[in-house]
Formats: structure tokens, sequence, C-alpha cells
């Protein structure tokens, strides 16, 4: 793992430099920061890749195969009891650690795994002497044994949740046997693509099949995940009855783990040392200068960061709580509205309401968390008038010789646009509210479905799929709507909250700081001092900026 060994060695360093020149307020904020980027960084080692697909399909004898332990994850489980399993290297002694919303509830030996009492949301962890999960961990890359696709609905989605920013190279299974990849496992697939997650297709079992046969069903899935979701999808075929699982093994040999942790970290290990840098560059700054009535300024900063706080409070931004939920409802209507013929047509088709259910799910959940992403950035945005307006006020009122203001207030807007935790992340940690408004989408249509058959009863396919599309359209999805727009609407506001309290404190550090710096240079020094103070900083200044190169 050199790509966070190396991020590792830059955090350490970097603040090693910048640590001896760092005044209260910068040393406090960069101190922490330190600390949190090391324990994400230590916690995302290893790449999650979750193994899914529908139940039955293989995923569990696939694993044992490959470590070579036919019996060791459960295979014949209800798709009820279904948990993620993921597999761990332990040395000698093999045990399970079974999870249940983040706390550990409950370890045993590793032959007791059956003996578990699972719920469906659960996350064992499985400890086992195996040298292919050894290398695999050693690459960074942790396997993970899904619930079914069709293990049901909620159990399917916390699952996905989970691992939407935690694995970045799913692999979906496919039944030889189904012959083609299913309305409900493409729409899945396209999903991922939305999270810049693009999974592997295996087709397993192909021992039931001719090799001619095979083929054709090969060329055929390959068609449908190109068209769904990409030319360069990877597609092999396994048995895991025969143990050839060399297409597998394959397609793990491709992933790129430090390449994977370096396009998610680099951004924030980056902004990390040019925090340091804005710091000391504003001890820079202000140690040229000739500042006159020092405590005057500290007392107007001091006013200025309750003005900012009072207007960050009271500032009605472009987008209100209830217009960002009403933007976040208008893409789910569209959505549906842009599917309701597909879903007709599983209806007509008597298809499970669980299936109808779960397609619905795999296109309206990218769109929610997408949305909240982008309403998220456009509120963030909105307040950035704030900081330019307190930008203009405090050039006027501390009359700073150079760009000390600017420079200072600027690097708000960076924090702003880069520390904003929105989409994905922030759904996830609020799951009950998230799971609470898929779950009117599930209620609904899980109570309409048997009236809508009967409403098909005695008419033509073609009439019924364009009278199913209009009722759908009309009645439906508008009712499905309103009863999104409470839990959405929870959401909006907690998220403009901490998106709000983060550019609070982002803004309270900084002039913090600016006023640590004032004191500092208004402290009686001599020209030798001052000089040696000035090339210290400049030296620390340069080393930080040698470090992007490292990054």
């Amino acid at each position: 793992m050199k790509t966070i060994s190396r991020f590792e060695e830059v955090i350490g360093q970097s603040f090693d430099i910048s640590s001896p020149y760092l005044l209260a307020t910068a040393l406090e904020q960069i101190k922490q920061e330190k600390e949190n980027l090391l324990t994400e960084l230590k916690d995302n080692s290893c790449i999650k890749v979750p193994i899914v697909g529908d139940f039955s399909a293989g995923k569990s004898s696939l694993l044992n195969s490959f470590i070579g332990r036919n019996s060791l994850l459960p295979v014949d489980i209800t798709p009820e009891t279904a948990v993620a399993y993921e597999l761990y290297y332990s040395g000698d002694n093999e045990y399970v650690e079974l999870y249940r919303e983040g706390k550990k509830i409950d370890e045993r030996p590793v032959d007791e795994i059956k003996k578990l009492s699972v719920k469906p949301g659960d996350i064992a962890k499985v400890f086992i002497a195996s040298p292919k999960i050894q290398d695999l961990q050693n690459r960074g890359i942790t396997l993970v044994d899904m619930p079914g696709i069709d293990s049901g609905i909620k159990e399917h989605n916390d699952a996905i949740l989970h691992y939407i920013t935690r694995g970045t190279a799913f692999i979906l299974l496919v039944d030889v046997g189904q012959g083609s990849l299913r309305q409900s496992t493409l729409a899945f697939m396209t999903e991922l693509s939305k999270y810049n997650l693009k999974p592997a297709v295996l087709i397993s079992k192909v021992d039931k099949k001719p090799a001619s046969e095979l083929k054709d069903i090969k060329e055929y899935i390959s068609f449908q995940a190109t068209k769904a979701i990409g030319s360069d999808t990877f597609v092999g075929c396994i048995s895991a009855h025969n143990n050839d699982i060399n297409d597998f093994v394959q397609y793990l040999a491709t992933i790129d783990t430090d390449k994977l942790i370096s396009e998610r970290f680099r951004a924030r290990v980056v902004g990390y040392v040019n925090l340091q840098i804005a710091c000391l560059s504003t001890q820079l700054d202000l140690a040229n200068v000739n500042l006159q009535n020092i405590e005057e300024k500290i007392g107007q900063l001091e006013e200025e960061k309750a003005r900012i706080a009072e207007r960050l409070a009271t500032t009605v931004a472009a987008d209100k709580p209830e217009k960002s939920t009403q933007d976040i409802l208008d893409d789910v209507s569209e959505e549906l509205t842009a599917h309701s013929e597909e879903i007709a047509q599983m209806i007509v088709n008597k298809e499970g309401s669980d299936n109808i259910q779960a397609l619905i799910l795999n296109y309206i959940r990218p769109v929610i968390i997408n949305s909240f992403k982008e309403e998220g950035e456009q509120y963030a945005a909105s307040l950035n008038t704030v900081v330019d307006d307190a930008t203009k006020t405090l050039q006027d009122t501390l009359k700073i010789e150079g760009n000390v203001i600017d420079n200072v207030m600027d690097s708000f807007h960076d924090e702003i646009a880069g520390g904003l935790s929105v989409a994905a992340d922030f759904l996830i940690n609020n799951p009950n509210i998230f799971m609470k408004a898929l779950g009117y989408i599930l209620m609904f249509f899980g109570d309409k479905i048997p009236e809508l058959i009967r409403f098909l009863f005695g008419k033509s396919k073609e009439s019924i799929v364009l009278e199913m599309v209009q009722k759908i359209n009309a009645e439906i999805n508008p009712k499905i709507i309103e009863q999104l727009r409470k839990p959405i609407f929870e959401l909006v506001v907690m998220q403009q909250t901490k998106i709000r309290e983060n550019i609070q404190k982002n803004i309270t550090n900084g002039l913090g700081h600016l006023q640590d710096t004032m004191r500092v240079a208004g402290a009686e020094t001599s020209k030798e001092e001052l000089d040696a103070k000035i090339s210290n900083l400049q030296t620390a200044i340069n080393q930080l900026k040698e470090f992007e190169n490292k990054i």
C-alpha cells in the first residue's frame, strides 16, 4: 500500500515543518485535521470489493472455492437471513465478529459462523488463515460476500448504501441459467455507473452449459453490459463446482488499489498541505507590513466574526429548504416518468413486487443522492456572498497593506468547495431518514401493485401498457412525490445546517488565526529577529510546496 504510506508520510512530515511556526488557533485546527485525515486513511486502507448478484447466484460458493474452504461461508441460507461477510486475514486464530449499526455485538470461532444470530443489515467480519486473503489484504483488497439483490428491498438497499463509498470495484455474479442480464440487474449496473462505479460481470455455474451455448450467452451478456455501462466492462465465466475461477482471479489482479485510493484521498491531502501554507503565508504577509492600531484592528475582527455568524444564520439563500426539496422531488418525478413504461411492463408481466420495487430503487436512489449533492453545492455557493461581503468590509475597516485579507478570505471559498460532505456520505450517515424516504416508494407500490393487476383484467396487452403508464404518471407518481416531501425536506434542512456550520467554523478559525498573527506582528522585536522569522517562514512555505510533487 504505497499510496497510504506516502500520504501518511506527507501528512506527518508537513506537520513537522509547519508546527514550530503555527500560532495557537491554526495549530489546533491543523492538528485536528491531521488526526482526522490519518484516521480516515487507516479506516480506508483497503478497497472493499462487494460481490453481488441474485440470491443463489453462487457468491458464497465462489469465495469458498477461492479460499479452498468449501464450507466456510454459509450457502444454504434464506434471503431473510443474508448479511454481508467481509474476509480478512488473521493468522492461526480464526474467528468472526458480528457488527450491527457499527457496533460489535458478537464474536465466536469461525467454525460457529452459522450460529450467529444475524439480522438484515448486519456485517460479519470473518478472520481466517488464508494465504490468498493475506495476499489480497497486502494489496489493500477486502472481498465482501453481499446479500442477494433479491434478498429483500431494505436489506439490499442498506448494503448498497454502506458500500457505495467504501467499495470501488463491484463484481456482479449472474447465473448462467438466466441466459442474459435481467432488467433489474441492468438497472442496478446502470445505478452503480452513476456513482462512477463500474462492476465486472462474472457468469457463474458455467459447468451446466455446453461450450457452444456458453459462448452465445457470454456474447449476449457482454453486449448487454456494454450497452448499459460501457465497452471496457470485464465479463468472465466461472464454475465454483469445478474450481474453475480463473476469470475471477484475473479480474482481482487488474484492480489497482493504489490508484483508487489516490483518486479518493489525494485532494484531501493536498488541501491539508495547502491549509498549512495559507496559515504560514498569512504570518509572512503581516511580517512584511507596518501594522498600526493593532488592538483596534483585532477588536474589529472580533466584531466582524460576530456579524458573519449572524449573517450566516439569517441569510436567505437562493435555495431555501422548500425550493431545494421541490428541486429534488422534481428530479425524482422526472425519473419515475421516464421509466414508467418499464414499470408498467413489469406489472403487466406480473413480475414479483420485490423485482418491481428493486427496479424503482435502482433508478430513484442515484437520483436522490446526486440531487442532494447538486443542491448542497448550490447552497454552499450561495453562502459565498457572505464571505465576499465580509472580505470587502474587512478591507475597508482594517486597511492592511497588500493582499492579506484577500488571501485569508479566498481560502474560505476553497474550504467551502472542497469540504462538503454531501450525497452518499451524508445520506449514509442519516440512514433512518433516507430509508424512510425510500420506504414510502416501496410501501406505496407494494400496496398498489395488486390493485393495478386487478385494473388490467380483460384488456389487451397494448391498451393495458398504455393505460398503466397513464395511471402511473397521473395518479401514482404524484402521490409518491407528496409522501416523499416531508422526509426529503428533513434531509435538506440537515444538510444545509451542516454546510452552514462548516462555513462558520472555517471562518472562525481563519479570522482567529489572523487575530493571533496580528498580536505577534505587533509585539516588539529587533530587525534581526524579524528577518530571521521571515526567512524561516519562507523556507517552511517552500518546503511545503515541494510536497505537492510527492502527493
